[in-house]
């Protein structure tokens, strides 16, 4: 397969949340929340602050992406993304965005930025997904930041992944799902939503506000976030949350999804161990539908328990 590079000059929005989350002893001081690729319209992918129209004036402490991970035909121009939480950190942040097919990385972007003390910040990269290798199926998006911190000291090595699906040329009807991100005790939302609006935001966009640095004992909402494309069936998801190699916290949801969707299975969570320290949330979901044949999708996110 042939290999693409290209380093581009990237875009980071940032906000900084009230107080000091920051406590004596914590050892983690920043995540990489979750990665993916996002459709541009001029504002999107954007935290708020930052963007125009102040990213459609979303909540501060949010980021809102419109999930482009079903390719097909001849993709436009999108953006891959990558979301960090600090708490008592804050340096320069170098990201790299590997797409992977069949074992074989065949695109690398380099991404650059810094993040400040008590924030979220996004860092993003315009880029074009390749097609032209002829490619189709169940890629990766493998995302690697080197966290470098201000004032010098050890260098951190953060990582995700995200999948995405290559449709063949001509089938952009063939029904698919993919795994976005996972995360635990955000508040988010999707348009468009029968329910509740989500902030104006375009139709098939997402708002999430990131809390992967938590403190404890604590509870709230898992999720995962998936893609679908001209998919009916049902989606079952268990999280399980793991300390120091210990799983502390196993729960399960399901829901129905169809046709070219966001949906977010969740359930909730309560877990007062007493640990301080990261943290892993993981994720097993399995799509079903009698239409296409059933599949298993896992994935991860980074906490830190304060």
């Amino acid at each position: 397969m042939r290999r693409f590079q290209s380093l581009v000059a990237v875009a980071v929005t940032t906000y900084c949340m009230a107080g000091d989350r920051a406590q004596a002893g914590n050892p983690v001081g920043i995540v990489q929340a979750f990665a993916g690729i996002s459709q541009s319209d001029g504002t999107l992918p954007c935290a708020n602050p930052g963007g125009a129209n102040g990213c459609y004036g979303i909540p501060n402490g949010s980021v809102a992406v419109m999930p482009a991970q079903i390719i097909s035909g001849t993709p436009p121009p999108v953006n891959y993304y990558a979301v960090f939480e600090t708490a008592s950190w804050s340096g320069t942040l170098n990201v790299s965005f590997d797409i992977v097919e069949a074992g074989a990385v065949v695109q690398t972007i380099t991404a650059s930025g810094s993040a400040s003390l008590n924030s979220v910040t996004m860092i993003f990269a315009p880029a074009t997904f390749p097609t032209n290798n002829g490619y189709t199926g169940r890629a990766t998006m493998n995302t690697t930041t080197t966290a470098m911190p201000a004032g010098g000291g050890s260098a951190l090595t953060l990582k995700s992944s995200t999948t995405v699906r290559v449709r063949p040329v001509g089938q952009q009807y063939q029904g698919v799902v993919a795994l976005l991100f996972t995360g635990m005790d955000s508040a988010y939302c999707w348009s468009p939503n029968p329910v509740n609006a989500c902030y104006g935001v375009p139709d098939g966009a997402v708002v999430v506000a990131p809390q992967n640095i938590l403190s404890a004992p604590y509870s709230g909402s898992v999720y995962s976030a998936l893609q679908t494309g001209y998919w009916v069936g049902t989606i079952s998801c268990t999280w399980q949350l793991t300390e120091a190699g210990t799983v502390v916290g196993t729960t399960s949801s399901y829901l129905g999804a169809r046709n070219d969707a966001i949906v977010f299975p969740n359930s909730s969570m309560y877990v007062n161990s007493g640990y301080v320290g990261p943290a892993l949330l993981s994720v097993t979901c399995t799509a079903t539908s009698k239409y296409d044949p059933m599949e298993t999708f896992t994935g991860s996110t980074e906490l830190g328990i304060q």
